[in-house]
């Protein structure tokens, strides 16, 4: 039997010992740059409900790519999730459930 074994997909590299702290370098400059403008880090979740991705409730034909895509299931209560596969329908979600907008900023328009 031939010995094998597994290697990494053609053009993915992996990152270890000096690659990290140069990352880590770069995210910090980048980290300070942001903050002086006042942005802030946001994070989402790795599932989210599958609707939000779902072409019918939207009506966008660019969902359709994403839902061929997207692995989804039922969990206990059987609510359909999907693994997120891309943050801006989470960003737009976030922005609206946590009310992060400022409507007195419409006002002056």
């Amino acid at each position: 039997m031939k010995n094998f074994y597994i290697k990494s997909v053609k053009g993915m590299k992996d990152y270890f010992n000096n690659d990290i702290l140069i990352y880590h370098y770069i995210e910090n400059i980048f980290k300070k740059l942001i903050e002086n403008y006042s942005f802030n880090e946001v994070r989402f979740p790795i599932i989210e409900n599958s609707l939000l991705y779902n072409k019918n409730f939207y009506n966008l034909k660019s969902i359709n790519t994403f839902s061929k895509r997207m692995y989804s299931f039922n969990d206990k209560n059987n609510l359909n999730l999907s693994l997120r596969p891309e943050g801006t329908m989470s960003c737009v979600r976030m922005y609206l459930e946590n009310k992060l907008f400022n409507l007195n900023c419409l006002n002056k328009l």
